[in-house]
């Protein structure tokens, strides 16, 4: 896991909490500020389209549904930092924080377990 993405996992969580469409949106706008936050969801949704984490069978077909928006978000070359910013300052879609939060944290608790193991 990149430095960037243990560094806002917290805010990511935090919003994937929010159920609130309108206290979401204040929460993503004051993050989106910052361009290592966009950075750390641009990785999470680039590791969800690329399958390198275990999803659950909801979690898939919330993937299945907004696969496009996903990989657009993820996607390294072809979409600018400006619309990326753009789009999630807007509130993203609802599911897409809760579908970022599970792996985010199994990720960390295993970086967790490492840390502590040695």
């Amino acid at each position: 896991m990149s430095k960037c993405l243990q560094h806002y996992a917290p805010g990511i969580a935090a919003a994937g909490r929010i159920k609130n469409i309108k206290n979401r949106q204040t929460l993503l706008k004051t993050l989106c500020c910052e361009k290592g936050f966009i950075d750390a969801v641009s990785e999470c949704c680039w590791n969800i389209t690329n399958n390198s984490v275990q999803l659950t069978a909801k979690q898939k077909a919330i993937k299945r549904k907004y696969l496009n928006k996903l990989s657009n978000l993820g996607a390294t070359k072809g979409v600018s930092a400006a619309a990326k910013r753009q789009y999630l300052q807007k509130g993203g879609f609802p599911p897409l924080f809760p579908l970022l939060l599970g792996p985010i944290v199994t990720a960390l608790t295993t970086l967790l377990a490492k840390k502590i193991i040695k």
